[in-house]
């Protein structure tokens, strides 16, 4: 299993880290978008499962309805994923 590490970066500083295992059961990530007038912000990655007892991984938070889902083949193909914040809530995303 691979790391999947989510950071949040404001003004040089991380606020948040969180770092869960990626299991080859993984299908879909879901992206949760919240839109508001100063833009567009992610709010919340989801790592959807195909066998329900393991369960889906959320890090951040889930916005039901504001979901943007990407499907994959395995998670062998997910190497991991950065989601940094600035000053202006800006996002930047490296695959």
């Amino acid at each position: 299993m691979d790391h999947w590490k989510l950071q949040c970066e404001r003004a040089g500083h991380i606020d948040f880290n969180q770092t869960v295992l990626l299991h080859k059961s993984i299908v879909r990530i879901g992206v949760s978008v919240l839109e508001e007038e100063a833009g567009t912000y992610i709010a919340g990655i989801e790592l959807i499962s195909k066998e329900r007892r393991r369960g889906n991984q959320i890090l951040g938070y889930r916005i039901p309805g504001s979901q943007v889902f990407v499907d994959i083949k395995s998670a062998q193909m997910l190497r991991g994923f950065q989601v940094a914040a600035g000053k202006g809530g800006n996002t930047k995303n490296n695959a």
